[in-house]
């Protein structure tokens, strides 16, 4: 068997390092390239949630306004949080609020969930409280229209009640005095 001159195996050494050079400069290539298309694609990368329990409104005494029961008042309330109008509000607040935006809710402990994902922590927690902050404001509007409906309803029935009792006997003036404490107390 003849033997290899005496700069081949050199040379041969050196053509074998310089191909796994370019193949490990090629796989890092590829590995960075893949990298780079999952971050592109995988979403935003910061999460926040803010929760708010729904707790019934005040029990009014007051025959036109009945109590829903607890489930469908929190299914109401989930409704009313997924709504366009507390997006708009929530807008309004905050020009750059996260679209990514979820919704979930616990009918057993009466807690609606807000979750925001953003690129960065401040958008996504600011995005997430921006949507408690508007369904809750809009929730305190509609149970102060509520309320002032309510003590219109209690208002007429007092004026009723006084006006009875200007020409009412004395058994029909109690009672009617009695009706006008209980009005007055709610």
């Amino acid at each position: 068997m003849p033997r290899p001159a005496p700069g081949s195996a050199i040379r041969t050494l050196f053509a074998r390092l310089r191909h796994a050079r370019v193949l490990l400069l090629l796989t890092t290539l590829v590995g960075a390239l893949l990298a780079l298309v999952v971050t592109q694609f995988r979403g935003p990368a910061f999460e926040a949630t803010s929760q708010v329990q729904v707790a019934p409104p005040l029990v009014l005494n007051v025959a036109p306004f009945d109590q829903p029961d607890g489930r469908s008042l929190v299914a109401a309330e989930f409704a009313a949080l997924r709504s366009d109008a507390v997006a708009d509000a929530a807008r309004e607040v905050l020009p750059d609020v996260s679209g990514d935006i979820s919704f979930s809710v616990d009918p057993d402990a009466n807690i609606l969930t807000v979750v925001a994902r953003a690129d960065d922590r401040a958008t996504a927690r600011v995005s997430a409280e921006a949507y408690i902050a508007a369904y809750t404001d809009l929730r305190q509007a509609r149970w102060l229209v509520e309320l002032d409906q309510a003590e219109q309803v209690v208002t007429a029935e007092l004026e009723t009640t006084r006006s009875r009792m200007d020409g009412a006997d004395p058994g029909e003036q109690s009672a009617l005095e009695s009706t006008e404490r209980e009005l007055t107390a709610t």
